[in-house]
């Protein structure tokens, strides 16, 4: 099964079907049934928009069940929903990204970042 992946929005369920995504029985499907945190706002009051976008983001993971799925999976959820520009913010962070980094390490990169 070929994904597209120009599409805003692609299921667990399509990349557990192209063998590229695999979990627990029941994971997925609660994943699905969630939509994952806008992305963060990159503009006026950075601290109050990570504050409100780390927790949803932690909201989600929690009522997804996509807290108990592998650390990679977790990780690419985390930069995934941060949004672009967030990421863009992420990949010029002073963190080694060849290095074994956990997600604790990104969002506390993050918070370092947006929190003063």
């Amino acid at each position: 099964m070929e994904v597209n992946r120009h599409r805003s929005f692609v299921s667990y369920r399509e990349l557990e079907l192209a063998g590229e995504f695999s979990v627990r029985r029941g994971h997925t499907e609660r994943m699905d049934q969630f939509r994952l945190p806008s992305p963060l706002l990159l503009t006026t009051n950075l601290e109050e928009n990570w504050q409100r976008w780390e927790q949803s983001y932690q909201i989600y993971m929690t009522v997804s069940g996509a807290d108990g799925v592998e650390e990679k999976i977790i990780e690419a959820i985390l930069l995934h929903s941060t949004g672009e520009e967030a990421l863009e913010v992420y990949n010029m962070l002073n963190i080694d990204h060849d290095e074994e980094e956990n997600v604790e390490d990104i969002l506390t990169a993050f918070r370092a970042c947006y929190q003063p």
